[in-house]
């Protein structure tokens, strides 16, 4: 596997990012880049968007399964998988 991109929606919790990067971490996940927004005016959810290195698919698999176990997590995680065109 290249990469993969994932994205959960999370309440507006200043912690939530780091919780998730540390899980990603927890289970030998590189982050090559992290995003999380500011919730717009009104909006009850925010989304995190990961960029990680080349993983293996069981540990994303393991990540992907802690971080829905959050409270802080609402509904599935989104996984993308990147691949080089070169």
């Amino acid at each position: 596997m290249r990469g993969i991109q994932s994205r959960s929606h999370e309440k507006p919790v200043s912690f939530s990012a780091t919780r998730t990067r540390r899980l990603f971490i927890g289970s030998r996940i590189s982050i090559d880049a992290m995003v999380q927004k500011e919730p717009g005016e009104g909006e009850s959810r925010v989304d995190i968007v990961l960029l990680t290195h080349r993983a293996l698919e069981k540990n994303v698999d393991r990540a992907t399964a802690k971080i829905e176990k959050l409270s802080s997590v609402l509904g599935k995680v989104t996984l993308i998988r990147l691949e080089s065109l070169l």
